[in-house]
């Protein structure tokens, strides 16, 4: 029986992979991340950073709130111990941006860029793409900005090199009767940057953990 090396089709497949992968990078220009928490019209905690940002809020009211935004993706959760929901909940807002300011090294027909938008509660979602400012992508195209399907693909045929563009990524979620969390994600290969873990994993353990830290707070206190 003739034996047949596989290496060289290995090598062959993982040469044309990474320079398939390579034909379509973004190179960032400029990025932009913010963590937003508020009550009512007060802003209670404000972060914008350059580079990709997590926080952990935990509440007096034995709510807490978590929040990341990241190149690939934006997200939020919110939980407090089951019967203990208020009112005064109810106006409290978590918001989670991303823009990217970026250019492709590439000319023409792109990749099909993929967004993936879930979780187990209610958001206000947005995604928009723009070639030097105009809106090349809108969600589900009717204008209204807002992400509601669970996964969208784009593929744009007019890249420019020479031009800038800009991803906006952003939730908003509300407190309310349904504790949870929501996220988007994106698979588009920016340059030099390392593709994240998730951080919804971390988070939501994070989460859990200063929820059991406000609980164990309130049970001492009464």
């Amino acid at each position: 029986m003739k034996h047949i090396s596989i290496l060289p089709i290995l090598f062959f497949v993982c040469f044309f992979r990474s320079n398939t992968y390579a034909d379509y990078m973004f190179n960032i220009i400029d990025s932009e991340f913010e963590l937003k928490f508020s009550k009512g019209a007060i802003i209670t905690n404000n972060y914008i950073s350059s580079t990709p940002i997590a926080y952990v809020q935990i509440n007096d009211d034995g709510s807490v709130f978590t929040a990341s935004a990241s190149y690939n993706e934006v997200f939020c959760n919110r939980d407090w111990e089951g019967d203990d929901f208020n009112e005064d909940m109810g106006n409290q807002v978590t918001i989670a941006r991303t823009e990217i300011v970026f250019q492709p090294t590439f000319s023409g027909v792109g990749p099909t860029i993929n967004f993936t938008h879930g979780g187990s509660t209610y958001d206000e979602s947005q995604v928009y793409i723009y070639d030097n400012g105009v809106r090349i992508l809108d969600n589900d195209g009717q204008g209204s900005g807002y992400f509601e399907d669970d996964a969208e693909s784009f593929t744009y045929t007019d890249w420019n090199p020479d031009h800038e563009y800009k991803l906006f990524m952003e939730l908003n979620i509300q407190a309310n009767w349904y504790p949870g969390y929501r996220y988007i994600t994106t698979d588009m290969n920016f340059a030099n940057v390392p593709v994240p873990e998730p951080t919804s994993v971390v988070l939501l353990g994070i989460s859990l953990i200063g929820l059991a830290v406000a609980r164990k707070k309130n049970n001492y206190e009464t």
